[in-house]
């Protein structure tokens, strides 16, 4: 990805495949771009971009230290708190006040996917959504490949 790729990016705001953040810095913000993976998987996929607040779409780049550690991180996230893990693309993309990282989460092909505490994710515009209703569940599972309702046991 290029620096005006990215620009364009954060130019269009957040959107359903696209989240920013300024920085991973506790507990909290692993937990909450973990189920952002998770809601990518099961929708159609997305960029995280690390570097840009989210609130005034302002670069604010990482250190080479920051570089290094989210990146490790974002790998990390998405071995650990997303189940089944998902493997991601994990890019240092440089800007004119220095780099940002983007992680691009592919669509999931083994739908459902879950956090670590069981909670199904899914892509609600910019936002996201837990999901509760089972036929949900069906033609997520469907539309993968792993669930066909016309041959299920009818009782």
């Amino acid at each position: 990805m290029t620096e005006k790729e990215t620009l364009q990016l954060r130019d269009l705001a957040e959107a359903g495949q696209v989240q920013f953040k300024e920085r991973i810095t506790n507990k909290e913000d692993k937990y909450d771009i973990g189920c952002e993976m998770v809601a990518f998987s099961n929708s159609r996929g997305g960029r995280l971009v690390i570097g840009i607040n989210d609130k005034s779409g302002e670069i604010n780049a990482l250190s080479y230290m920051e570089l290094q550690e989210t990146t490790n991180l974002l790998t990390s996230i998405a071995s650990e708190n997303v189940i089944p893990n998902v493997l991601i693309d994990v890019e240092n993309v440089p800007t004119t006040g220095g780099a940002v990282v983007v992680a691009t989460i592919p669509e999931g092909k083994n739908k459902p996917y879950h956090d670590n505490k069981g909670i199904i994710w899914v892509k609600n515009g910019a936002d996201k959504r837990k999901v509760f209703d089972n036929s949900e569940l069906a033609d997520m599972m469907g539309d993968c490949g792993r669930y066909y309702a016309d041959e299920e046991a009818v009782r």
